[in-house]
């Protein structure tokens, strides 16, 4: 009975089957052309994204070389700056020194010499009356100016000291 069954089964199925497959139409030539424009719509979209993608990159890249270019220019600027500057602190340096460095000692040559006292680091043994607690005082001076201050108003300021005011330092007089 049970190969009647299942012949049974082919036998109708296969009919039904044949039927369902020969109902489904091919797509019409109106449907592939909307289809066609639908598709051609699409590319015209990402077409116009993509150029204004490339137009975007392609004035970043004009921009790009523009700054390049300044960044050039500016780099150049730049050596020329410094190179202009170390002579205008040789000059400097050479015309400060030629101020205070003079024969006789000057109210301006007393002043630098104390001036230069607080910029400059100062042994205890040039100062053994300064108080412990005050050299730190003065040490922002010596990392911010000492390194600025040409080694000829140094050594002028130490022979100032040794030849014109009292060496070691007093800060006051002893009772």
């Amino acid at each position: 009975m049970r190969p009647r069954f299942l012949l049974a089964t082919l036998v109708l199925a296969i009919p039904l089957a044949a039927a369902a497959a020969g109902t489904a139409s091919p797509p019409t030539v109106a449907q592939k052309q909307s289809e066609a424009a639908r598709v051609l719509a699409e590319l015209g979209q990402i077409d116009r994204q993509l150029s204004h993608t490339v137009d975007a990159y392609d004035g970043a890249r004009v921009q790009l070389a523009a700054l390049e270019g300044r960044l050039r220019r500016n780099r150049a600027a730049l050596v020329r700056a410094r190179r202009t500057l170390r002579v205008a602190q040789t000059r400097l340096e050479r015309r400060m020194v030629q101020i205070y460095t003079s024969e006789q000692p000057t109210a301006l040559d007393i002043y630098l010499a104390t001036f230069l006292t607080y910029t400059l680091p100062l042994a205890e043994a040039d100062c053994p009356q300064m108080l412990p607690r005050l050299r730190p005082a003065f040490a922002y001076l010596v990392e911010q100016i000492g390194s600025e201050i040409p080694p000829a108003l140094i050594a002028h300021r130490a022979h100032l000291f040794e030849t014109h005011l009292l060496w070691p330092i007093v800060l006051r007089a002893e009772s």
